[in-house]
Order: structure tokens, then sequence, then C-alpha cells
């Protein structure tokens, strides 16, 4: 019998060498590549995103000097009755003229994990998918952060609840003339965390 990295064949078989597989032109693999490789490095406006299928937070924040400032916040709302499919649309299709119009540099979107509720995992997931298309389509960087990275990044405790998260965004930003709402909050967080800890990230990239 032939040996074949500790394993013995029978007669005759030999152990195949698995081939790389080829991806079309303009397609990566799965694995992260370090931000250095792609334009976050010099990236001067985050934009975050919290997204939903009823209502979509986003923030946008840019660097000044040696300061973080918030530039526009704000949640995109679907009427309360409207099916699924028109709130997506409505979700993608504001969020697509904010981001035109800000012109963001790179944009950061919280994992979604399904918990202990499933089915409201998978909801949320849909919205998600409509955030994640409309900076495809850009060609942005993004970036995808945990919840706890997130929270710690704005709080310094990764278990921190979303009013503590809110309240740090109003100081760390100097918001508290027009505070932001809980979506908006939570999208300034993402976009805060993605500017300050830019440096220890890798992204996955589409180009």
């Amino acid at each position: 019998m032939a040996e074949a990295g500790g394993l013995i064949l029978p007669p005759g078989m030999r152990l195949r060498r698995r081939r790389r597989r080829r991806l079309p032109p303009g397609f990566a693999d799965s694995v992260c590549r370090p931000v250095s490789d792609i334009r976050l490095k010099s990236a001067s406006r985050f934009f975050g995103i919290d997204p939903g299928t009823r209502a979509m937070g986003y923030g946008i924040i840019e660097r000044r000097g040696g300061e973080l400032a918030a530039v526009r916040y704000g949640v995109i709302r679907a009427p309360e009755g409207w099916p699924l499919e028109r709130r997506l649309l409505r979700m993608y299709e504001g969020l697509c003229d904010i981001l035109d119009a800000a012109a963001p540099d790179a944009a950061a979107v919280e994992r979604v994990f399904a918990g202990r509720v499933p089915r409201g995992g998978l909801v949320l997931g849909q919205g998600r998918g409509v955030a994640l298309l409309a900076v495809a389509q850009r060609k942005l960087p993004l970036v995808e952060l945990a919840p706890a990275e997130i929270k710690k990044s704005v709080t310094g405790k990764g278990s921190a609840s979303k009013p503590q998260v809110a309240r740090m965004v109003l100081h760390l930003l100097d918001l508290s003339a027009r505070p932001p709402a809980r979506d908006a909050a939570d999208a300034l967080a993402a976009a805060w965390c993605l500017a300050m800890r830019l440096p220890w990230l890798t992204v996955a990239s589409s180009r």
C-alpha cells in the first residue's frame, strides 16, 4: 500500500492535489486584505449604517485635522403598513441618495447576529443586504463590525447598552444641541469605530 501524508492508501489509489479555484476577472475570494492595500488608508470621511427594514440609521463622520466631526446623520423611515418589498425599496433609494450626496471614502455596517430570535435576524439581514448593495454599487471599501467592537470603541465596554452608546456619541461628537435618534446614533457609532480603529482592521474587498 502507498503512504501519503501519514495515510495508508489502497493499491492504485493516489491523493489528488486540490487546485486553486480560478475566479473571473474583477472578483476576489473572501480572504480579507490589509488596510494598507486599499483606499481606506487615506480615508477621511466615514459612513456608518445601522441597517433595518422599517428604519435605517446613517451617520457621516469626517476627519478634520486631529479631530472627528459629525457631518450629517439621520434615519430613513418607511410608513407603517407598507409591505416588506416596498420598505426595502424605500431604504435602498434613500440610502443611495445620501451616499451620492455625502461622497464618503469608506463605509461601515454592523454585523447581524440572529441571537434568540432567528426570524428577527433574518428580516434584519434583508435590510443589511440592501445597505451592502448600495455601498457595493458605488465601489466603496466596506468594513463589517461586530456590535461589541462598536460599543467598546465608543464607550470602552463591549457590553454597553444602547442608551450608553447614544450618550457617548453625543459627548464624543458634541451633538447635545442636535441629539440624533437612536438609529442614527448607532450609525454614528459605527462610523466612529471605523475611523478610530482603522489601522488595526482588515477589509473584504472586491477589487
